[in-house]
């Protein structure tokens, strides 16, 4: 799996059912597996990024996850620590918990680019004409670059 998750490795709803088990430890196990499924465990970039890119998140991220490609940035899943301050700070909503529905085809991207591209620590300039795609949909298909940036 490409997130972290924070359980006991295996632990599920199934534990709520366990014979054998008192009362008490299968009510435990089974509020653990409902409460670990609600915990987002990584923050993902998803398409609204590309050709906006205005890196106001990686000001504020304390473990400095982000990478940078050619016209989008993608969170590191094994470095990003789920503190959230990452995502108001996007000014096109491109940062979402991985436990977003939207989240679900770019979580497998993060973690595949944030190998490849340059890590980027400091605040960059936006694209020239970030404000014209900020409402663009469909910009995957027609913008995506498995191009680094120039990281900083």
């Amino acid at each position: 799996s490409v997130a972290r998750t924070l359980g006991p490795p295996g632990l599920n709803s199934s534990h709520c059912f366990v014979s054998g088990k008192d009362l008490f430890t299968r009510l435990l196990l089974c509020f653990m597996a409902f409460f670990y499924d609600l915990i987002p465990m990584t923050y993902v970039v998803i398409e609204q990024c590309i050709r906006c890119k205005y890196m106001d998140c990686i000001e504020v991220c304390p473990v400095d996850c982000f990478y940078e490609g050619e016209n989008m940035l993608a969170i590191h899943p094994d470095e990003c620590i789920d503190c959230g301050v990452c995502e108001p700070e996007c000014p096109v909503e491109a940062i979402v918990p991985d436990s977003d529905p939207k989240a679900e085809d770019w979580l497998k991207l993060n973690a595949e680019y944030a190998v490849k591209w340059p890590n980027i620590t400091r605040k960059g300039t936006p694209p020239p004409d970030a404000d014209e795609h900020k409402e663009e949909k469909g910009k995957k298909e027609k913008y995506f670059s498995p191009n680094p940036g120039k990281g900083a």
